[in-house]
């Protein structure tokens, strides 16, 4: 590697009071109007480093011009993946019981209807009784009603009785249908005895299991949880001086590393409190999951196109080309053939793969977009 030379600031200075000194006499007079002290101005520039031609080769060196370009103001962030709630159910057990079958387990995919557990119930068996019992009940009382109502006709019974037989009727058919409606609160249908099969209400797949073969359970309990993978949320964290630029309906990428293409949703939902730990705010992002890429409890990465800075024509450069150098943004302008300086720049937004420079490039600069690491490097040693 070889550096460019520059004259230095202190030789410029240092050789500049020397020529002063040579021009003092015992009498001061007024110095000429042409004669003027040297200039100790810093020069201009940044480092400067060559290169030979199979460095270029070796690393791959590619340039291009600065250019402006539209550039739509972007926020990279990170989050992660969660259920839709919306789209999750939890399968109870409805009645006290004993499961006696377990039909899917953890993982399996159903469909709306898919048996799914087995419950034995005592107090199911009460039930299916008491509606037998009353459906026998109000047939005797509609068979009583018809005698009735034909004695009434030939005026050998009395009306009274009449309608004594119709209310027992009413009561039992009452009576029917409460234990029908308490069987199909169970889950139970007509006819299911002592046992009752828990189905699937959703489409999705099982995410837990909670019961086993032989376990006792209450009506309380849940047995399954199902949920639909195809839509989920995913929840970003924003910091508060960020907050202002972020809009319900704003486009989001989310990317999963080594998982493919990035996935795209829209932002539904923007919490207004600020965690006090992390002083950021959650944004929520539902996404169509169609593929199943994004799994709950993922962790993702996410670019967020924001409205409310809109689209501006700035100079830009690409990412790649801007390397720290000393803690400061710089980029390599090509000077000479072979021969790069490290301008340093102050960087705008970022849109996607490029970022505005507000100062210290101007258009149809030639930068390094390729192996601005390497020459950095090679600049360094």
């Amino acid at each position: 590697m070889r550096w460019v030379a520059t004259l230095g600031f202190g030789a410029v200075c240092a050789a500049g009071a020397l020529g002063m000194r040579g021009l003092v006499s015992p009498a001061p007079s007024p110095a000429p109007a042409s004669a003027a002290a040297p200039r100790c101005d810093r020069p201009e520039g940044g480092p400067r480093v060559q290169v030979s031609e199979n460095f270029l080769r070796r690393f791959g060196i590619q340039t291009t011009r600065v250019a402006t370009r539209a550039l739509a103001p972007a926020l990279d962030l990170v989050g992660s993946v969660d259920f839709d709630p919306d789209h999750v159910a939890d399968v109870g057990a409805r009645i006290r019981g004993r499961v006696t079958r377990v039909l899917v387990g953890a993982g399996d995919a159903v469909e709306v209807g898919t048996p799914l557990v087995e419950i034995e119930s005592v107090s199911l068996g009460d039930v299916t009784a008491s509606r037998v019992s009353a459906q026998a009940q109000a047939a005797a009382a509609r068979a009583r009603l018809a005698r009735e109502t034909d004695l009434y006709r030939q005026q050998l019974t009395t009306a009274r009785a009449v309608e004594d037989a119709r209310a027992d009727l009413a009561r039992f058919e009452a009576e029917a249908s409460g234990a029908a409606q308490r069987l199909a609160a169970m889950g139970a249908g007509s006819g299911a005895g002592r046992h009752v099969v828990l189905r699937a209400p959703i489409a999705g797949r099982v995410i837990r299991r909670d019961v086993i073969v032989g376990q006792t359970i209450d009506d309380t309990s849940s047995v399954m949880r199902i949920a639909d993978l195809t839509r989920v949320w995913v929840q970003l964290d924003v910091y508060e001086m960020d907050l202002a630029r972020v809009r319900v309906g704003d486009r989001a990428e989310i990317r999963v590393q080594g998982a493919g293409p990035p996935v795209t949703g829209e932002v539904s939902h923007v919490d207004a409190t600020i965690d006090l730990r992390t002083r950021a705010a959650k944004v929520r992002v539902e996404v169509a999951n169609a593929d199943l890429q994004l799994r709950p409890g993922q962790f993702v990465s996410a670019r967020l196109r924001t409205a409310a800075a809109g689209v501006r024509e700035v100079t830009a450069v690409p990412r790649s080309a801007v390397v720290q150098i000393e803690g400061r943004p710089a980029v390599f302008v090509v000077r000479a053939p072979r021969e790069f300086e490290a301008a340093t720049v102050a960087l705008g937004e970022v849109d996607g793969d490029h970022v505005g420079v507000i100062r210290g490039l101007g258009a149809g600069d030639e930068v390094v977009t390729d192996g601005a690491f390497a020459l950095k490097s090679e600049m360094l040693r």
